[in-house]
């Protein structure tokens, strides 16, 4: 080979070297860019946020009721008494848990994403025993006679007070069944169709333990010459059953949040078929702040004395189902910098739920005698009109009056106040009932023919 042949191809080997080394180092300088360019895009895509482990919880007794706050992850709850872990899951916003006696216990979220981070947060729960109780007794049972003269049929009005009761149950001494009842203070009207001697029990009972009380009441043979009076009153309306119990709104500021403004929304739901009759706070000073029936109720959270809160909003639903607070988190330079913890947010309420169901109570009889008048002369009696129950609104009262001789009615009226006339024993009689404060009165007065003038002889 020539000189010349041997310097051309030494010269094409570099330069095919230059070549080979001048794609290297750019494919080297385009995969590193693509690197660079690409990695935080995926990890701001792709890439899961932290976990914030976060709960508040609300004690019933033993019972109580946690509510999930977290962020970012799913993991475990522990609650401290040995029994099996639980799931924290997005999904599952609160968790019942039921300690089996008083004690200190450590409860515990434990929460970890996908890459492996791990967040927790304890808190020592303190459950006390609960107060001991004195011994269940009836106070006091009494039957005060609303009939005059207490004869048959007799009405009587029967007070009771119990106390630490659950229940009561009632034997009215007669051929009625037993009646159990609530254990709150009661008066009642109790009418006795027959002479004779009745023993009335009230039994108190809350558990095992029980107390019980007697009172006797005589009914007498109704005399010559009277007829019985009675009113029958049925009532329908709706029962308002209330119950307190008390609840938190709680938040913290997500780290994940890039904003320094973070809105939040947190809700409270009734308990089943009860819907929300109020809802108060208490500041720090004392005061009182309550919803009543209003919609919506602007808080402001320098009177809770909260830091980093504003444009708190507490509005209800129109079921008055949910309640829902919203509000904004503010977090300071120095949360943003780390060197403060980042703003949260925790307001204790006191929610008043309501249950509204039907109710009727029929055929409540009040009875007493009325004498038969003669000679112009008048004869009056007044019959108590039974008490309302006290949880009872939109009541709708029926009132039936009555005068019977033993087993036939001679009179009837449904409406009062009204007049009429009646027949006994070969006599007119006029009639009169008229409503005062809470009884009915009857006035009954022979209706005696005129006479007519004697002519002169």
């Amino acid at each position: 080979m020539s000189t010349d042949s041997t310097i051309k191809a030494t010269a094409k080997e570099k330069i095919k070297g230059w070549i080979k080394m001048a794609i290297g180092t750019a494919g080297g300088l385009l995969s590193g860019a693509i690197v660079m360019y690409v990695t935080p895009l995926v990890d701001k895509v792709v890439r899961p946020s932290k976990p914030l482990a976060n709960f508040s919880h609300e004690k019933d007794g033993l019972k109580i009721r946690f509510q999930n706050l977290s962020s970012g992850g799913q993991g475990w709850w522990e609650f401290g008494d040995g029994t099996p872990l639980e799931p924290v899951s997005p999904e599952r916003e609160f968790v019942n848990h039921v300690y089996t006696r008083p004690g200190e216990y450590t409860v515990k979220m434990t929460l970890r994403n996908v890459l492996g981070e791990e967040n927790e947060r304890q808190v020592v729960l303190r459950l006390d025993p609960p107060p001991t109780l004195e011994p269940t007794k009836v106070l006091n049972l009494e039957a005060i006679p609303v009939s005059a003269g207490s004869y048959a049929p007799a009405t009587f009005k029967i007070m009771s007070t119990v106390k630490n009761a659950q229940l009561c149950v009632w034997d009215l001494g007669d051929d009625r069944p037993l009646e159990v009842t609530n254990a709150k203070a009661q008066e009642r009207l109790v009418t006795f169709q027959k002479p004779g001697g009745y023993v009335i029990k009230l039994a108190a009972v809350n558990g095992l333990e029980h107390d019980q009380k007697t009172e006797i009441v005589n009914v007498l043979e109704p005399p010559e010459g009277t007829v019985t009076a009675l009113l029958t009153i049925s009532d329908s309306g709706i029962n308002v059953e209330k119950t307190n119990r008390n609840g938190t709104f709680s938040t913290t500021f997500l780290p994940e949040h890039s904003d320094p403004v973070f809105p939040f929304e947190r809700q409270l739901a009734a308990r089943p078929n009860f819907t929300f009759g109020d809802v108060r706070f208490q500041t720090p000073s004392g005061e009182i702040l309550r919803l009543g029936q209003k919609n919506q109720m602007v808080l402001d959270p320098g009177v809770f004395k909260l830091q980093s809160v504003r444009n708190l909003l507490l509005t209800i639903s129109a079921d008055r189902k949910i309640l829902r607070l919203t509000g904004e988190l503010v977090r300071s330079e120095d949360a943003s910098l780390g060197k403060a913890p980042l703003p949260t947010m925790t307001l204790p309420v006191e929610l008043v739920e309501e249950r509204r169901t039907p109710a009727t109570r029929s055929g409540v009889p009040v009875a007493t005698t009325l004498a038969i008048p003669s000679n112009g002369q008048a004869s009056v009696a007044s019959l108590v009109l039974p008490s309302l129950p006290q949880d009872w609104v939109e009541v709708q009262r029926k009132i039936r009056l009555e005068l019977r001789d033993e087993t036939t009615t001679l009179w009837q009226e449904t409406k009062i106040p009204s007049n009429g006339l009646l027949t006994f024993q070969t006599k007119r009689f006029l009639i009169s009932a008229t409503k005062s404060a809470e009884q009915i009165r009857i006035d009954l007065v022979e209706n005696q023919p005129e006479t007519k003038p004697t002519p002169n002889n």
